[in-house]
């Protein structure tokens, strides 16, 4: 018998098989790889949602403030920030505004907080504060100026400033912090007041 060039059926259908189990094991890898990268987009969009938002909260009390002080219990701005207490939406009222980490105990031990604390100073007959819940989980947060413009204060503890007193406050400043969770990763942002 005369022997034909070509593949026996048995050739061809175990190169189907193999070629199928390699795309197979390629799609598998492929998908996890998406899975992957997804879950760090996620985690990435959540992590920068959290920095805008707090980022754009002390925007809105910077922006409106005529006064500012930093010390070791935390940071003080006196001026048109005043926020409504049930929608959050800025009344523009002057206030008060203190921004401090305290520690609330849970159940795996205490938990740092960032609390936005503020006093309505031209409400007569409540001039009780109301805390606000910032950021859980977020450890050594500090906020300052930085020089230039109208001659600005430095950041340092212990530092203030006042519009129409003895130094203006800067024009932008840097607010820092650290989640709980990620000690190593310091976040920096710095904001314009304009």
């Amino acid at each position: 018998m005369k022997r034909t060039a070509g593949f026996t059926l048995v050739e061809v259908v175990a190169g189907l098989a193999l070629a199928g189990l390699l795309l197979t094991v390629l799609l598998t890898v492929t998908t996890r790889i998406n899975h992957t990268r997804a879950a760090l987009d996620d985690v990435d969009n959540r992590d920068r949602g959290r920095v805008d938002g707090l980022a754009a909260l002390l925007r809105h009390d910077l922006i409106h403030a005529r006064s500012f002080e930093s010390s070791r219990v935390g940071v003080t701005m006196i001026g048109y920030g005043g926020l409504d207490r049930d929608t959050l939406e800025p009344t523009h009222r002057p206030a008060r505004v203190t921004y401090r980490v305290l520690s609330v105990d849970g159940e795996s031990g205490a938990i740092p907080v960032l609390v936005r604390e503020q006093a309505d100073l031209d409400d007569r007959t409540n001039r009780e504060a109301y805390i606000e819940l910032v950021a859980i989980g977020i450890d050594g947060f500090t906020i300052g100026g930085i020089g230039g413009g109208d001659g600005a204060a430095g950041s340092d503890a212990g530092s203030s400033a006042e519009v129409g007193g003895a130094a203006a406050l800067p024009r932008r400043f840097e607010a820092s912090w650290r989640w709980m969770n990620e000690p190593d990763r310091e976040v920096r942002v710095t904001i314009d007041r304009g």
